[in-house]
């Protein structure tokens, strides 16, 4: 069985669609397993563009989007997280060029700007009442960085690059409906965006702020199975634990226990 870095991160995951681990052609591959890859909607040449990680989607906020479909149920918790690099920080005309994403497919509903023309970001993101926040002056949209929304029940949050830049209450349950519209605001009307968009996971939980701090730190984090062992070290099949023998490469001794050695390392003697 594959052993992964971090991975509560894929714990819960809905569908990963992660442009940066491939190009895909007309298809965008969903990495949670669960086979909901997505769909490019009038792609061009230059839809699969080069970025610092390998590869992302560029949207020209004219036409093109990406349809990504999901299966899959919520209750009161859940999470969205992505990362983007709008084309401008903050877009200048009325309504063209300003739809960021959309789930949902009513006029308005699930329909989201970050941000609007006036510099406010508009969500609708898992839920049904819209909610406005000032984006953090700290982070520049025009760059690349995460923006993940987490709900719980009781709160509504949105994290910029890792720092909350918006909470409110939350709704009572989570409002979503397949496909997820990726630079396209609405279904009926065409607001599209200008934008790259990389590494969209969508989770039937609420993340933890470690957990939304991982997310912002990399692309595709937590998604690629650990190589089994470095090249050149030697092989310890088992260790010997007071008579009962335990997998060599699993366990570490933390001087308390046998712990599975993939999650924890020790930090000045304490194992975290």
């Amino acid at each position: 069985m594959p052993r992964y870095e971090y991975p509560s991160l894929r714990q819960g995951l809905v569908g990963c669609w992660v442009p940066s681990l491939g190009a895909s052609g007309l298809s965008v591959i969903d990495r949670s397993g669960r086979g909901s890859s997505g769909t490019l909607v009038a792609p061009s040449s230059n839809t699969w563009t080069a970025s610092g990680s390998g590869v992302a989607l560029a949207f020209d906020g004219s036409t093109q989007y990406a349809s990504l479909p999901f299966a899959g149920t919520f209750s009161a918790s859940a999470t969205l997280s992505m990362w983007v690099k709008r084309d401008a920080a903050t877009p200048t005309s009325p309504d063209g060029n300003t739809g960021f994403f959309n789930a949902n497919a009513s006029d308005g509903g699930q329909e989201s700007h970050y941000p609007y023309s006036d510099g406010t970001c508009y969500l609708r993101l898992l839920r049904s009442a819209r909610t406005t926040f000032t984006p953090l002056s700290t982070v520049n949209r025009a760059q690349w960085h995460n923006l993940t929304v987490v709900t719980d029940g009781t709160t509504y949050a949105v994290y910029q690059a890792g720092q909350l830049a918006h909470s409110t209450a939350a709704e009572a349950t989570v409002s979503l409906a397949s496909p997820l519209h990726c630079a396209r605001a609405s279904s009926s009307r065409a607001y599209f965006c200008a934008a790259s968009f990389d590494d969209i996971r969508l989770y039937n939980r609420a993340l933890r702020l470690p957990e939304i701090r991982l997310l912002a730190s990399r692309r595709g984090i937590g998604l690629q199975p650990l190589p089994d062992r470095a090249a050149g070290l030697p092989k310890k099949l088992f260790v010997n634990d007071a008579g009962t023998w335990r997998n060599g490469d699993a366990y570490v001794n933390t001087g308390s226990g046998w712990r599975l050695g993939v999650p924890f390392v020790n930090v000045a003697g304490t194992w975290r």
